[in-house]
């Protein structure tokens, strides 16, 4: 999908705005990063971007994302079958979706 791609550049081009709000604006770039990674079949990629997402309270403070991205999570073990470290990936897709809908409610 265009929409993360779109989303992307939208961020970058605010980011480069005097009074842009940097955190904010880095927290929408890593989930929009981790999803655009997923439906690019860089699996382990995404699980790495949308941690560091959550490591920014990005699960927090847009829940309806964090849905989204748990339900991403949940899907990865299957896709992650060919990856030489698919147990170590899948326990760790496993372990952020826990801790994402821990908080999400």
């Amino acid at each position: 999908s265009a929409y993360y791609i779109e989303a992307l550049e939208t961020l970058r081009r605010a980011q480069a705005q005097p009074d842009a709000p940097a955190s904010e604006i880095l927290q929408l770039e890593l989930y929009a990063e981790g999803m655009q990674a997923v439906l690019d079949g860089r699996y382990a990629r995404s699980i790495e971007t949308l941690s560091s997402w959550a490591d920014h309270e990005g699960h927090v403070l847009e829940r309806e994302f964090a849905r989204l991205a748990s339900s991403v999570l949940g899907r990865l073990g299957p896709l992650l079958r060919d990856d030489p470290d698919a147990p170590t990936w899948v326990a760790r897709a496993k372990a952020l979706q826990q801790r994402i809908e821990g908080t999400a409610g």
